[in-house]
């Protein structure tokens, strides 16, 4: 992946020009990843109002950028590559997840029925079917879902 080197001046600049979510499609950072850059580096990012007073024309006050930082002020950026949804500060499980939800080779059939159901699975269908009911919770030690579902569902049961 192909990266950018920016000052804090030039973040706080484009973090300011730029809508948050113009940047998410730009940079491979999520909307989260992108506050958390600009809060680690204490960038003052616009408030929602902000774009609108813009556009409109309206008052507003932009915050400055505080020039005494103590850290580093060098920020290096992840350009997001062209079609690529995967962003650099997701976990690696939710890198995988998407890896394999678009891959268009990847097994994903979810089963009409469950062939091997949770206890908790069981009792909620049971309760909900009627064939338990709870008076007291210290009469029964089960434990259902609070599922609430359409009529037309609820017939298909």
């Amino acid at each position: 992946m192909e990266t950018i080197e920016l000052t804090r001046k030039e973040l706080y600049d484009i973090v300011w020009s730029t809508t948050l979510s113009k940047l998410t499609q730009q940079y491979a950072y999520s909307n989260d990843g992108i506050k958390k850059l600009c809060k680690q580096y204490e960038i003052p990012m616009p408030d929602g109002s902000y774009w609108s007073k813009l556009k409109f024309n309206k008052k507003f006050k932009k915050e400055k950028l505080n020039p005494a930082f103590g850290g580093v002020d060098k920020i290096v950026l992840t350009l997001r590559e062209e079609g690529n949804l995967i962003n650099v500060d997701q976990t690696p499980l939710t890198i995988r997840t998407h890896e394999i939800e678009n891959d268009p080779n990847a097994p994903l059939i979810v089963p009409d029925k469950i062939t091997k159901p949770d206890i908790l699975t069981i009792q909620t269908k049971q309760y909900w079917q009627g064939k338990i009911s709870f008076t007291s919770y210290r009469e029964d030690n089960r434990i259902t879902y609070p599922i609430r579902v359409k009529k037309t569902i609820e017939n298909e049961r």
